[in-house]
Parts: C-alpha cells; sequence; structure tokens
C-alpha cells in the first residue's frame, strides 16, 4: 500500500528560506515537505560544482543530499521546545552514478 503524504506549501517556502552554506552553495531545493518528517529534495548537477574528475557525480555531492533531506525532515518534525539535532552516522551504497545537468531528487523520512 502506498501512503500519499500531503505537502505543506508554507512548511517547503520556510524550508527553503533556511537553506545556506553547502546546500544553497550546491543548489538544493525543498520541493515537498509534511510536518511529520517527510521530505523531497532535489539538486541539478553541475559541471563545475558536483562533478568529480572522472565526469561522473562526486559522491559528496550526492550523499550531502541525503543528508540535507534527512536533516530538514527532522527539522519539521522536531517536537514541541526541541531547538536543535546532528546526524549521528550515515552510510551510503551506491548502486549507478549521474552526469552534469541531471536532476536527483531525495526523499527522506524521519
Amino acid at each position: 500500500m502506498t501512503v500519499v503524504k500531503r505537502s505543506c506549501a508554507k512548511l517547503v517556502a520556510r524550508l527553503n528560506a533556511r537553506l545556506h552554506g553547502l546546500p544553497k552553495s550546491l543548489g538544493m531545493r525543498v520541493l515537498e515537505a509534511s510536518d511529520d518528517g517527510w521530505l523531497r529534495a532535489s539538486m541539478t548537477l553541475k559541471e563545475d560544482t558536483h562533478m568529480a574528475a572522472n565526469g561522473f557525480a562526486h559522491a559528496g555531492s550526492i550523499v550531502a543530499l541525503a543528508d540535507t533531506a534527512a536533516g530538514y525532515g527532522t527539522f519539521a518534525s522536531l517536537p514541541q521546545g526541541a531547538a536543535s539535532f546532528t546526524t549521528l552516522s550515515l552510510n551510503a551504497n551506491f548502486i549507478s552514478t549521474a552526469l552534469a545537468d541531471t536532476t536527483l531528487e531525495c526523499e527522506a523520512i524521519c
């Protein structure tokens, strides 16, 4: 059974306004989000920013998208009174890669 999440435009706007530092520099955008920790984000790979020397997507760029999506999903669902959190562990296993001008999307369920 597929669970359909309902995105909140105000939450998406609030999360996109918070983008700074690495996520902003890499061109990440929150596409959809809900206050129960579900989030969908994207990033378009640019030749001069996201690519490794071999011409394929740099793994760090992809992991940064995953970590940011999970982090912003967590932020959106923090309990009342909570002010912060941090990533304690992150593991990535890759089955493929991508080329420049490809838009990657990431879905996080936190």
